[in-house]
């Protein structure tokens, strides 16, 4: 006899026995268990999973998957077997990391919401406002500890904590002469120690140039406040030789050399062409001249 499923066999059974067929008809009839999707059970006597009319049955599917246990799993309205497709390694909105950890970043969207403990400054997902095309100067954005930047460029987000990374910015050209200083956090990244920054020396630097005794000396006779004739490089870690053959010259903010003395002020050589001796102070009712600063303040 052929193949009866579902309610058919159950319906066909009852009336078998309702007519009053016998016994016989009753014990010859076999029914076996076909899968029948959509009918909102589970059978499992015919392999079914799950059935697409009975949400319950793929509830919590998501959880027997141990790598991938958030998300919804569905019920294939075919083979009523449970899909998995949708299951996922991290909650909703979430990514997985190379770490195995998961994050909002890298999910396409720069989530920055305090009160969710979300600081995310940018995204490395391509084509997303901050992700690692949109390049930024470093002064843009806040460093560590308070201190403005000034000076370095941004060109990549980090991928792990949807942070920029700072690695190339510095805190030179702002006149201070810097020891090592925070630039970075996670991981924690400190500038090298400058040795210059505008006008301003590292004096433990300035006292091993090789011009230094040279120029005390002519300090000593001149009575002008003399420093070896070098300007800071633009990383504020290098010396650069001034292109002359005066080794010394008159520091910034001291007073300017009288003509045919044979110096100038440091500022000259820095800024040819420009007026180093401008700044002016009242000493004992005298106007006095002195070197101009090269970086303000």
């Amino acid at each position: 006899m052929g193949r009866v499923s579902g309610l058919g066999a159950r319906a066909v059974l009852s009336l078998a026995f309702g007519a009053g067929l016998g016994t016989g008809l009753a014990c010859g009839l076999q029914i076996e268990p076909t899968i029948v999707c959509g009918d909102g059970f589970v059978d499992l006597e015919a392999g079914e999973e799950c059935d697409p009319a009975a949400p319950a049955s793929v509830a919590n599917a998501c959880v027997e998957l141990p790598e991938r246990p958030f998300g919804e799993a569905s019920c294939d309205p075919q083979s009523c077997t449970i899909v998995f497709d949708e299951c996922s390694a991290c909650p909703g909105g979430q990514v997985q990391l190379p770490s195995g950890q998961c994050s909002l970043c890298g999910n396409g969207e720069i989530d920055d919401d305090p009160e969710a403990g979300e600081f995310e400054e940018c995204e490395p997902t391509p084509g997303v406002f901050g992700s690692p095309d949109d390049t930024r100067m470093c002064a843009e954005v806040q460093s560590p500890i308070g201190k403005p930047y000034t000076s370095g460029a941004i060109r990549r987000c980090r991928p792990d904590t949807c942070t920029w990374d700072r690695d190339e910015c510095s805190y030179c050209g702002d006149g201070i002469v810097d020891g090592p200083e925070l630039v970075d956090l996670l991981p924690d990244v400190e500038s090298d120690p400058e040795l210059c920054d505008g006008d301003r020396f590292d004096l433990t630097t300035l006292a091993v140039h090789p011009s230094f005794e040279t120029c005390q000396a002519a300090s000593a006779t001149s009575g002008l406040v003399l420093r070896p004739n070098v300007r800071c490089g633009d990383d504020c870690e290098s010396l650069i030789a001034a292109d002359t053959d005066n080794q010394c010259c008159v520091m910034a903010g001291q007073p300017c050399a009288p003509d045919g003395s044979g110096y100038q002020c440091c500022y000259a050589f820095a800024h040819p062409g420009e007026d180093a001796c401008a700044e002016t102070v009242l000493v004992d009712q005298t106007i006095e001249y002195r070197c101009r600063p090269t970086t303000p303040g």
